[in-house]
């Protein structure tokens, strides 16, 4: 009885850890996932743009600037939370970390300077993308939908 029961166990332990490993998505369904997420950015941020008045268009106010900076600043965290809630796939996974940690310090950048009148005319006339870098590790990934080709 002894042995038929070390025999049961080592066949149920074997189980639960064959049951521990990777179970990660393939980069494809990530970047599906992901494409999805990124699409969104971009109708949300039309909308806002029609909603408010584009910056650049002559005759924006200080204050529809402050608007649509302080918008694009939720767009972009409310993209970056659902985006870090994405199983992650186990190739490139360094990267994917690193893109969804860009997405969130831009978001962050983009939020701060939203904060007054001043600070996004200061973002919007610098000329910088603070979603720059995670652009960059987006193309670099392979996230077509999330980066800036």
């Amino acid at each position: 009885m002894r042995g038929r029961a070390a025999a049961v166990s080592v066949v149920i332990l074997a189980g639960v850890l064959g049951g521990c490993g990777d179970d990660a998505i393939s980069k494809a369904d990530f970047v599906a996932a992901a494409g999805k997420i990124c699409k969104g950015i971009d109708t949300k941020l039309i909308a806002l743009d029609k909603s408010i008045g584009k910056p650049g268009e002559a005759g924006a106010t200080p204050a529809q600037q402050q608007k649509i900076v302080k918008g694009a600043g939720a767009i972009f965290k409310e993209a970056a939370d659902e985006l870090a809630k994405l199983d992650q796939p186990s190739e490139g996974r360094e990267t994917v970390k690193s893109f969804v940690a860009a997405m969130h310090k831009g978001a962050d950048e983009v939020i701060a300077a939203g904060a007054t009148p001043e600070k996004a005319d200061a973002l919007l006339s610098s000329g910088r993308d603070p979603m720059q870098k995670a652009n960059d590790l987006a193309d670099k990934y392979g996230l077509t939908e999330c980066g800036a080709q």
